[in-house]
């Protein structure tokens, strides 16, 4: 994964009920042909919701950035252990080509 990382993007407090307006935040159309821009998968830790990333840093920040403008709620980037998120970064190598 050159240049790219995996990234949590922390919605402190976050629930389930921000799921899809995050997800068509970032991706619209959910039917869209692959890949994804940045693909991305939810999860949680502590009272987080927790939105993961395989990204550049700048582009994570971007990302971090819209979420913030979505909610009220405190929004942290974390880079994190690609090892926790191996479907991510496996849909990001398989998808990569077509980048």
């Amino acid at each position: 994964m050159t240049g790219v990382e995996v990234f949590e993007i922390r919605i402190l407090g976050g629930e389930d009920a921000l799921k899809e307006p995050v997800a068509r935040l970032l991706c619209p159309d959910e039917n869209h042909p692959p890949p994804c821009p940045v693909p991305w998968s939810f999860g949680y830790a502590d009272d987080a919701l927790v939105l993961a990333v395989c990204a550049d840093g700048p582009t994570a920040e971007e990302v971090a950035g819209r979420v913030r403008g979505l909610t009220d709620h405190p929004v942290e980037l974390v880079p994190s252990d690609p090892d926790r998120y191996e479907d991510l970064v496996e849909q990001y190598r398989i998808e990569g080509g077509s980048r």
